[in-house]
């Protein structure tokens, strides 16, 4: 499909660029580094037949601009982000693919207050590693209400990094509290990892008799 992720230009001119990603060809076209030259040209000398050139390469420059803009626009709305491209459709777009510019847009868009960009800083702090910055994210996104996202998180992180089932316990019945409108998987997930927990520390409690 056309708003696909394209593969990487061999560099990152924009005649590559629009050939390589935008499929444009142009004809009859001024190469941008004689422009300059031309406008001297015409200040010196007055009217050249190769100004209309100058303007129509300039002119193609804005229209391939504005179609990337375009392009990049749809391949975010594919991946799930609100329907513009903000902080948070391109901080979980750079983030993805490593680019450490999508974690600060990321850490931007969620201390603005985007839920969203939590859920997606949070993720990614867990798949690098780095489990205290993840864990502060869940944390900061429970003191701005309930969020059943952040609290299963931290009910896993109590459960297979600290060992904790008691504490991983408590937070999956912080959950049941909130009486929330779950979907029925989500209900027999949580149903399934309190049995665990409880089956954890009864056999704890035998252990330690």
């Amino acid at each position: 499909p056309e708003s696909r992720a394209p593969r990487c230009p061999a560099d990152c001119s924009l005649g590559s660029v629009e050939r390589e990603i935008l499929g444009i060809e142009r004809e009859r076209d001024v190469p941008g580094f004689e422009v300059p030259d031309i406008y001297l040209e015409y200040l010196r000398r007055g009217w050249s037949a190769r100004l209309p050139l100058v303007w129509a390469h300039n002119l193609q420059d804005v229209r391939s601009l504005a179609g990337l803009f375009a392009r990049l626009n749809r391949i975010l709305l594919e991946r799930g982000a609100p329907k513009r491209t903000d902080l948070t459709a391109l901080g979980g777009y750079l983030a993805e693919r490593g680019h450490s510019r999508g974690l600060e847009l990321l850490v931007r868009a969620f201390e603005e207050g985007d839920a969203a960009a939590g859920r997606l800083l949070g993720r990614h702090y867990k798949r690098l590693g780095r489990w205290q910055e993840a864990v502060q994210v869940w944390r900061l996104m429970l003191e701005r209400g309930p969020s059943l996202h952040a609290a299963v998180e931290l009910a896993k992180y109590c459960e297979h990094r600290q060992k904790n089932p008691a504490q991983a316990l408590a937070w999956v019945q912080r959950i049941e509290g909130w009486n929330l409108p779950l979907e029925a998987r989500t209900r027999l997930e949580l149903a399934a990892r309190r049995a665990r927990l409880l089956g954890r520390l009864a056999r704890r409690a035998g252990q330690s008799r």
